[in-house]
């Protein structure tokens, strides 16, 4: 399977976007606590391969977690301009989420 994230090949070959999706996947079918998720996700915003980071920010804005917050707006800083704008969007919807009633 290949899939593109803004012009960004992120699967299909990618050990660490696999990793994510693994991590993803033991949140939903195997009853994975939401602490090691993301901290596994907050560790991956470091991974070398953008394509990873890009996945780790899209899934901890998923996630809504506040946690994320530092760690995302540190990925604000980073090199690859996909990451940079994942991790925005994804503060923007755990922003989001917490002005929620």
């Amino acid at each position: 399977m290949v899939t593109t994230w803004k012009g960004t090949r992120v699967f299909g070959g990618s050990r660490g976007a696999v990793v994510v999706l693994l991590v993803l996947a033991c949140v939903f079918f195997a009853g994975y606590s939401r602490a090691d998720e993301v901290a596994d996700l907050i560790e991956k915003l470091k991974d070398s391969d953008p394509k990873v980071r890009v996945q780790a920010a899209w899934a901890l804005g998923k996630i809504g977690d506040a946690r994320a917050v530092e760690p995302l707006s540190a990925a604000l800083k980073d090199s690859h301009e996909d990451v940079r704008e994942e991790a925005a969007e994804a503060l923007e919807k755990i922003k989001n989420a917490r002005a929620k009633p």
